[in-house]
């Protein structure tokens, strides 16, 4: 029996049949993907390669090197944005190439974070990391950090709005989809409490900056 013949629902047929079975219909389709998937990769090694990445034989038989790679690999794939897969590629080579950190529960704790972040939240806490060295050093209190972040919070919501197009009263939502990444700390106020806060970034933001800023 072939397998669309399995299903009687015209619409989930319709989507059988873009799935790759082999069938002589789905030559194209596949072809497209298979370039898809390799302009993705072209990205991905072209980054590798300006990086000098400098490898050995030991380091590739390595395990935990074996299981980053690969990890890495399935996330390139399924992304769209060539420029986030330029990020994924800093990320391994500073994380894995270039031993910054050793081992996979480490490394594949940063690369789903950086899966997680779409390019406009990474745009977000980097601008606000930006005005934060500007007024903090980095060895400040959290609650200190808040304190000194209320001096910038008005030129950050000026800034979000001119620059990417958030309102100020948009801000707070999209800083709470970042928050959920760890890379993001927002003080809680109770509901009655209508005074203005600011936000700091984390210490897991500052090493994933580290990792995938050029």
């Amino acid at each position: 029996m072939e397998f669309m013949e399995l299903y009687d629902n015209k619409y989930v047929r319709s989507l059988i049949q873009l799935v790759p079975f082999g069938s002589a219909a789905d030559v194209l389709i596949k072809e497209t993907i298979d370039e898809i998937n390799k302009d993705r990769l072209r990205v991905f090694f072209n980054k590798l390669e300006v990086g000098n990445i400098q490898l050995t034989e030991e380091i590739i038989k390595n395990e935990d090197f074996l299981h980053n790679y690969f990890a890495t690999i399935r996330i390139v794939i399924n992304t769209r944005r060539r420029e986030k897969i330029e990020l994924f590629g800093n990320l391994f080579n500073r994380a894995v190439v270039q031993n910054f950190i050793n081992s996979f529960d480490k490394y594949n704790f940063y690369l789903t974070i950086l899966d997680d972040l779409t390019l406009k939240e990474i745009n977000i806490l980097h601008k606000l990391y930006r005005l934060e060295c500007k007024t903090q050093p980095k060895d400040k209190s959290r609650n200190e950090r808040l304190i000194a972040n209320k001096g910038i919070w008005e030129e950050f919501k000026q800034n979000m709005q001119e620059d990417m197009n958030i309102i100020k009263n948009c801000l707070e939502e999209e800083l709470i989809r970042i928050e959920r990444t760890g890379c993001l700390y927002i003080p809680r106020v109770t509901i009655n409490d209508f005074r203005s806060y600011s936000a700091v970034t984390t210490e897991i933001y500052s090493k994933l900056k580290d990792l995938i800023v050029s």
